[in-house]
């Protein structure tokens, strides 16, 4: 092998390296952020029931939900569009933390399908979706009776969302490397400190 394919190959080779190490520390982490800042770049906060989604006539997937529970920027019993990131499941119920987009989104073919058609005011998930928390009946809370244990509870990872020193959160089970980022923290505790910021 002559000495410029050497160089050529070993410059391809370390190329790859330093991209790869580039795309590792910059693509993959969230920067955390406390429920209070959340709070505050937030456009709407609400506990939203989703009703539909559409991951095939728009650019990315937009859902369709009703605000159960009005904190910021909306009233209870409006409809909302919001995305864009997937997995969220249709018939859930989620509190969310969304800023609204400069501009509306459009299907990409409006005479295709069935779609929700125009969509002026869309919103938008943060800090890559993890201000989207979803909502579910938890039997971990502290307490003897079972009516002390068992809530309605937002789950969220605690090392990216940070909770204020007033809210306790629990984990479901034992401490593992599945298990050890997911927390659970009463509903009414957290929409009562978020309606309290207003």
């Amino acid at each position: 092998m002559s000495v410029s394919r050497h160089l050529l190959s070993r410059f391809v080779w370390q190329s790859i390296v330093f991209l790869s190490i580039c795309c590792l520390l910059t693509g993959t982490s969230v920067a955390p952020v406390s429920i209070d800042d959340l709070f505050k770049q937030a456009d709407l906060v609400a506990i939203v029931h989703i009703l539909s989604g559409d991951s095939e006539h728009y650019p990315v997937t937009v859902y369709k939900g009703k605000v159960e529970t009005a904190v910021k920027g909306t009233a209870t019993g409006e409809i909302i569009y919001f995305g864009p990131y997937v997995s969220y499941g249709v018939g859930s119920e989620y509190l969310v933390f969304l800023r609204k987009s400069e501009k509306g989104i459009e299907p990409r073919d409006k005479s295709s399908g069935i779609n929700y058609g125009s969509v002026p005011t869309f919103f938008q998930g943060m800090y890559g979706g993890f201000s989207i928390m979803p909502i579910e009946y938890a039997c971990v809370f502290e307490g003897k009776e079972v009516s002390q244990q068992c809530d309605y509870a937002v789950k969220l990872n605690p090392e990216q969302t940070i909770l204020p020193p007033g809210i306790q959160a629990f984990l479901r089970g034992e401490v593992g490397a599945a298990t050890n980022s997911d927390k659970w923290v009463r509903r009414e505790a957290i929409v009562s400190f978020l309606k309290y910021r207003l």
